[in-house]
């Protein structure tokens, strides 16, 4: 081996690193800038004393050994020795596939997955910012991919037939309060799933697959005792003792009355069943017109008789002012259609029954399956609202809580996927098994910027909160399936055979308190293929610009997935810790290239999937010879691994710190991910 000629290339970069160090001290402003400035400062004093040379740099990077070939070539035999590509080395043990799929998932987000073995597939998400353009590398998942029931399309319920008190004000949380009122629509496919927004006020719906249900509504046959008709249909009587009498055929009735807080009690008996009378209370603190009430539910289909008889005060609520009055809907003049009962019937054989209640204020909406596996054929759905959930009563005090209903508004921009019903079919379709990734959580770059000297206060490029990454009048972004050009922003009905999917965006970055002035061009592109996800981005400055903080090439994952990372040099950190501490990666800063995410203690499935990321070209990717890198100004945080809470942790390569960009600097990165299965990866890897 040449030491000299060894040592002369190795020096210049050694030279390089120090000044580095020394221009971070200069400019360190975090909190460890005091602590490396003095520590800094002793170990160069040190150095000179015990050396008696004033060539600081070269015995301060032979570290512990006594010459500095020694500390090189130790360091060079490791990386040699045990560097691996991951994503190359996990592709090797999965079945490499012709063809991908891939779907739209609406306006520039999209879904590829990407088959593994049989029917398993690694399933990529795509989704524009909530806030801005960019269309950023999301979620990251398991799951399979082939001929099976899926979702073949999205709708609506048929408003027309809603019966009942439905409240629209806020979609897609629609809802009612009304036990009985009901609302139906219609799917062609192989099955169908119901979405609903859920709450702490939630109720029961009963939902029936081809029911055919009937609905009928009329005053009662008969009556008995004095009746007051001045005001129809609010009419009344304050005879106890007093009936109303009506027979009809069906599996259900509800009654319509006035209540205001005069309101007494009707107690009704159906076919002579005294065992199971109901009593109805028509009592309420304020007048209100056209209050229904179910009575009874799940009667046989046949002719059934229903005796409804005033017995005078509401025990808990008495009659403020005067006798009580048992309050019904008589309708001689049709005003309205108030009629006194509303009765309905049909096959109520198909049947299944959902809660939209959660103990949280706050809405969430979830989507159940009703049906799925039925012969391809055009069904209708029936939805009634059976009032408050018996387990769980409503939180805000009601007496019927809320039926919440999804009902996508045609109009609405947020909410997009909000529909009632999801429609089932065969085809090419995906189920996910688990997620892997954090998918709000950005993967490409993300860089704390602010115009040189503005004194505005630093925001990320892209989209953390603030909208920052936008087309701008000269960029454009573009999504191919193959040589394909999509331009449609809705949802695809099914998955397309493709060879490989390209994301292609041509941006600018611009400060949200800057008036629109472009601060960077951002160019990016993602590549997806059988060999997983590729990505490529360079930002290019327009504009003096302060960088506090940079990131390129980050990989976010699961708590419930990840438990461990292991480097391709051969180091291994636990990835369990969920208090906001660093680990910082100290060896890997410009030797490593590669890591991979195992599970060590979940089910089989998890413990043999790895995602693996790959980082190309280090020079421009790690910035590597360059000053302003790792968290604090330290070199020996280039790479740390930051264990956020309960949910996710994120590996963050650290390329910049307190950097000034000049007009036409550069940051550049590439980057592969792959998801695929090793089987025993926590023993091998």
């Amino acid at each position: 081996m040449n030491i000299l000629a060894y040592l002369e290339s190795k020096r210049a970069q050694i030279v390089a690193q120090l000044a580095d160090s020394k221009a971070t001290i200069a400019k360190n402003k975090s909190e460890d800038a005091e602590f490396k400035s003095n520590q800094t400062q002793q170990q160069l004093d040190g150095i000179i004393l015990e050396s008696g040379t004033s060539d600081a740099e070269l015995v301060q990077a032979r570290g512990s050994e006594p010459l500095l070939y020694n500390r090189l070539d130790r360091v060079d035999k490791k990386v040699k020795q045990n560097t691996v590509d991951f994503v190359n080395e996990v592709r090797k043990h999965n079945q490499v596939n012709e063809h991908i799929y891939a779907k739209m998932l609406g306006d520039r987000s999209l879904q590829v997955a990407v088959p593994l073995r049989g029917k398993k597939a690694a399933i990529y998400d795509f989704v524009k910012d909530h806030n801005d353009d960019f269309i950023k590398f999301a979620n990251i998942q398991m799951g399979e991919v082939g001929i099976m029931e899926g979702i073949l399309s999205r709708k609506n319920y048929d408003s027309d037939t809603e019966f009942g008190n439905f409240t629209h004000s806020h979609l897609p949380f629609a809802w009612t309060g009304t036990p009985g009122a009901r609302f139906e629509g219609v799917f062609t496919g192989t099955g169908v799933e119901v979405q609903l927004p859920r709450d702490y006020r939630g109720g029961i719906w009963d939902f029936y697959l081809d029911a055919n249900i009937t609905q009928d509504q009329r005053d009662m046959d008969s009556r008995t005792g004095n009746w007051i008709l001045a005001h129809a249909p609010n009419s009344h009587t304050s005879e106890v003792g007093a009936t109303m009498t009506i027979t009809f055929t069906g599996t259900e009735i509800g009654f319509r009355h006035y209540a205001d807080n005069r309101g007494g009690v009707w107690e009704f008996v159906i076919d002579c069943d005294t065992e199971n009378k109901v009593q109805i209370s028509t009592w309420r603190s304020s007048g209100t017109q056209d209050q229904y009430k179910q009575i009874f539910l799940d009667l046989a289909y046949e002719e059934h008789t229903l005796v409804g008889t005033f017995i005078g005060d509401d025990p808990e609520n008495p009659p403020e002012g005067g006798t009580s009055r048992g309050w019904a809907n008589i309708n001689p003049d049709d005003a309205e259609n108030r009629y006194t009962f509303l009765f309905s019937g049909g096959d109520y054989s198909n049947q299944v029954t959902l809660s939209c209640w959660r103990e949280q204020s706050t809405l969430a909406i979830s989507a159940f399956p009703l049906w799925s596996g039925l012969d391809y054929d055009t069904y209708v759905v029936t939805g009634v609202y059976r009032g408050a959930d018996p387990e769980h009563p409503p939180g805000d005090g009601s007496t019927h809580g809320r039926g919440w209903i999804a009902f996508r508004d045609p109009e609405g921009t947020t909410y997009r996927d909000a529909w009632t019903f999801l429609v089932l079919d065969m085809g090419i379709n995906t189920t996910v098994a688990f997620n892997a990734s954090v998918g709000h959580s950005n993967k490409e770059f993300a860089i704390l910027i602010s115009p040189k000297d503005s004194g505005f206060s630093n925001k990320f490029i892209p989209d953390h909160g603030d909208g920052t990454v936008f087309v701008g009048t000269d960029g454009y972004q573009k999504i191919y399936f193959d040589d394909a050009l999509i331009d449609r922003t809705t949802l695809d009905d099914e998955y397309t055979s493709v060879k490989s999917v390209k994301v292609i965006q041509k941006m600018v970055g611009i400060h949200p308190d800057d008036n629109g002035e472009i601060t960077c061009d951002i160019y990016c592109v993602h590549t997806i293929t059988t060999n997983g996800v590729h990505y490529k981005v360079k930002i290019i400055f327009r504009k003096p610009t302060f960088s506090s903080a940079g990131y390129l090439c980050m990989l976010p994952w699961l708590n419930s997935f990840g438990e461990e990372l292991v480097t391709g040099i051969g180091n291994k950190y636990p990835s369990i810790a969920t208090d906001g501490s660093a680990t910082y990666l100290s060896e890997e800063y410009d030797l490593n290239s590669t890591f991979a995410v195992i599970n060590k203690t979940g089910t089989s499935e998890k413990g043999d999937t790895v995602l693996a990321m790959t980082l190309h070209n280090l020079a421009k990717t790690m910035r590597q010879g360059q000053g302003n890198r790792g968290r604090g100004g330290l070199s020996t945080r280039i790479v740390w691994l930051e264990h956020r809470d309960t949910t996710m942790q994120k590996l963050y390569p650290h390329q910049i710190y307190h950097l000034d960009l000049d007009v036409g600097d550069e940051l550049e990165a590439s980057c592969s991910l792959y998801l695929g299965e090793l089987p025993l990866a926590r023993y091998l890897l």
